[in-house]
């Protein structure tokens, strides 16, 4: 958490919080839709509620993950 107000908390998804959630069991899939059921009532109006660049890059980060799995 980046810092918290009343209606709003900031936070920011680092690559190594990604790595440790997929070594864990948490699939992309679970992550995005954690922050699609969790986004502000204005924000999940939206379509789509999580930004593509973020849906991207977790998709992305596990894939890359899978592929230094596979070749450890």
């Amino acid at each position: 958490v980046e810092y918290q107000l009343p209606n709003l908390i900031v936070g920011a998804i680092i690559k190594e919080s990604l790595y440790n959630a997929f070594e864990n069991g948490i699939t992309a899939e679970q992550i995005v839709t954690f922050l699609q059921q969790n986004a502000h009532p204005r924000v999940a109006e939206k379509i789509p509620s999580v930004p593509e660049n973020v849906t991207d890059q977790v998709e992305y980060l596990i894939c890359l993950n899978t592929l230094a799995l596979l070749r450890d």
